[in-house]
């Protein structure tokens, strides 16, 4: 960035068609790309590239995550940076978060409560776990003496901004937290629609005279 050049690097091929998730920068510089069963870890200094393959059954996983299960898998679905630096897992339709050491391998796991069954997505602020379900249950805040608190349901996506960690639901609910506490609510600013091209959307929450708004 500092010379304006701009540089690329191969990744490892992967076997879900160059589908990637989840990506990090650690504090160490590294970049971490989680695909749906492959982690890569780049270093861009040296342009070293380590990936490694996570087998499909995990000790934590539901018991129906790779038969019955409504959406059958357990590929990565979250990665991010505890407050300590530390990189951490999760996968989809499995009850636990995975640390992870320089060489992509398993340092500690905290297992999570089975009424969460799986993660969808996830993230640590100040010591708290902000843990929600793949799909529509309710969202786990573990603090740091490991005591539960169950929040909202249907969360889709999170971020900290500030001291606060920043929700939006499935049905477009924007939702801040402090610890363990919910300090707002409130409409997210932006209309979800069907068939609308990207030039339509005013992204302030209008929507294009083409675009068709969901019902």
């Amino acid at each position: 960035i500092a010379t304006g050049k701009l540089k690329s690097w191969a990744l490892p091929d992967t076997e879900h068609n160059g589908f990637l998730g989840s990506l990090l920068v650690a504090p160490d510089g590294a970049v971490w790309i989680a695909d749906n069963y492959s982690l890569i870890r780049f270093t861009p200094e040296t342009g070293v590239v380590q990936s490694r393959k996570l087998p499909w059954k995990d000790a934590d996983a539901v018991p129906d995550a790779l038969t019955t299960n409504r959406s059958p898998g357990t590929w990565m679905s979250a990665l991010f940076v505890d407050s300590q630096g530390r990189v951490v897992l999760a996968r989809h339709n499995v009850n636990a978060l995975m640390y992870l050491n320089t060489i992509m391998r398993e340092t500690k796991r905290i297992e999570l409560p089975k009424q969460l069954a799986g993660v969808g997505t996830a993230l640590e602020r100040n010591g708290f776990l902000y843990v929600a379900p793949d799909m529509d249950g309710q969202m786990a805040i573990v603090d740091p003496a490991g005591h539960i608190t169950w929040g909202p349901s249907g969360v889709r996506s999170m971020a900290s901004v500030g001291d606060e960690v920043v929700a939006v639901s499935w049905s477009g609910t924007r939702l801040a937290f402090r610890g363990a506490t919910q300090v707002s609510s409130s409409a997210f600013p932006f209309t979800y629609v069907v068939g609308a091209k990207d030039s339509e959307i005013d992204y302030s929450g209008q929507v294009g005279q083409n675009a068709i708004q969901r019902s």
